[in-house]
């Protein structure tokens, strides 16, 4: 590309202007419209009147036809009031049970009851993944409760919430 070349997108030919001062108007006749345009300059823009409305001063006549206007349309249909009926019987949430009663002893130590490849398909929480970390085999429930530091009763929870689902289990102690 030689340096006389311009870069770019090419300039539209024929209406284009330079700058040596072309008139456009040497290149463009302006088409003379058919009507006249100041008369119609003016009518386009001179105000519009309004259509007189009566004014009523005299208050007897404005209340006669405000109740005329007002009869002459009908009011909104009523809503129709709810039928009385009584509030439907909710049973009472189960009591909850004690996360303590489902542990046990908390000096007892909990192991793992699944396999290790079961547990991706439970969809435990993080706090429960996290508990069940704790769980080794070795450590008892008082200890994991006391090292997770979660809250207490969080703790006992999640731990017997795992319990109940079968995924951990408690020795059951053999009296001798």
């Amino acid at each position: 590309m030689s340096g006389d070349e311009k870069k770019g997108p090419p300039e539209p030919e024929g209406d284009s202007f330079d700058d040596e001062g072309d008139d456009p108007n040497e290149k463009r006749p302006t088409v003379v419209p058919k009507f006249d345009v100041e008369s119609y300059a003016k009518t386009a823009t001179a105000p519009r009147k309004r259509s007189p409305f009566p004014t009523i001063t005299d208050d007897i006549v404005l209340e006669a036809a405000r109740k005329a206007s007002m009869a002459r349309t009908a009011p909104p249909p009523a809503m129709p009031s709810p039928p009385a009926a009584s509030p439907p019987v909710v049973p009472p949430p189960p009591a909850p049970e004690d996360p303590a009663a489902v542990i046990g002893s908390l000096d007892s130590v909990p192991r793992h009851a699944m396999a290790p490849e079961e547990l991706p398909k439970l969809g435990l929480d993080h706090h429960a993944g996290f508990m069940l970390a704790l769980v080794d085999g070795v450590l008892s429930f008082e200890t994991i409760i006391d090292v997770c530091g979660m809250p207490r009763a969080e703790a006992l929870r999640v731990l017997a919430q795992l319990v109940k689902r079968g995924i951990i289990s408690v020795p059951v102690k053999r009296r001798a």
